[in-house]
Formats: C-alpha cells, structure tokens, sequence
C-alpha cells in the first residue's frame, strides 16, 4: 500500500531477509494502537505498530506470514510455530481440519496438543498421524497428545479460538 512501510524486529534490532521477527507497520492509516491496551507500544519507534504478527523478508523483498506471537510453542527451548504442524496433518487424506496448541510440561515447558477433525466417515489413529509426520517433521514438533473433534471452535470470521480448546 502507498505510504506504508513494514519493518521486522528481534531482540531490538532490524531483522536481515529471511530472519523471522515481529512485524512494525508505518502509515498514515495504522491505529497508534489498540483500543484501551497500548501494550503494543513498548520500545522501538513510537510510531510503529508492534502487529504480533511473526513473518520475514525473503531476498526479493516478499513478506511472508508464519504466524503470531501470542501462539508460539516452547518446546525445551526450540520455538514452534503451530501452521507449520497444522500444514503437515492437515495434507493427511483423513483430516478435514486440525488446530495445534502448547500445553504446559514439567520436563520440556510446553509439549504439542492437536486438535483433530477428521473427514465424514473416515479413521484415523493417533500413530497414524505421528507416522504420517516422522520424516516431515523434527520429533519435538510431533504432537504427543490428541484430542478429537466434530468442529474446532472459531469466530465469526471464521479464525480458530485456540484458547477455546481444551
């Protein structure tokens, strides 16, 4: 858009491409925040907005999105991004839709909880889909608890409520 610039930022500094930070936007039409929590305007240049969004610059200049801050999964250290667990179950044949979340853990901080809805009539096993993600995915990515659903809970615009699943 005319007049917007888009920065990506970790640990206070200016991400190269292809390092993954927060997104700032810049512009005449960006909110200076959020209505009553201004909680995103905690360093940096005041007039950036801190999105929450996670993404990068690739070398040609093109913003890719990979998720939000607020989901990331801490797995003994190792940061997690849940569309990258969800893009691998959800190519499954069985799978209709599926939504991953962190859940507390003694040993490692968090482990990977999905939430699985599968396709009218079919099965499909909780090995089954470690099986499926052996190979495509490191093994602290692979879910260890499963949980099955008809529907997983969404808002009007239809965006999965990960806080709403239990």
């Amino acid at each position: 858009m005319p007049e917007v610039k888009i920065k990506i930022f970790t640990n206070s500094h200016e991400c190269l491409p292809l390092e993954r930070g927060e997104i700032y936007i810049q512009g005449p039409h960006v909110s200076p925040g959020y209505f009553q929590n201004m909680s995103n305007k905690k360093t940096l240049d005041p007039d950036w907005l801190h999105t929450g969004d996670i993404g990068y610059f690739d070398n040609d200049g093109y913003l890719f999105l990979i998720g939000r801050k607020d989901d990331l999964i801490n797995i003994g250290g190792e940061k997690v991004f849940p569309k990258e667990i969800e893009d691998i179950i959800g190519s499954m044949k069985e799978i209709d839709e599926v939504a991953v979340k962190g859940i507390p853990d003694k040993l490692l901080g968090q482990v990977i909880q999905a939430y699985v809805v599968t396709k009218q009539e079919m099965l499909v096993k909780d090995q089954d889909i470690v099986l499926f993600c052996k190979g495509k995915l490191e093994n602290y990515k692979i879910p260890r608890i499963f949980t099955y659903l008809s529907k997983l809970p969404k808002n009007e615009q239809g965006k999965i409520l990960r806080s709403n699943l239990q």
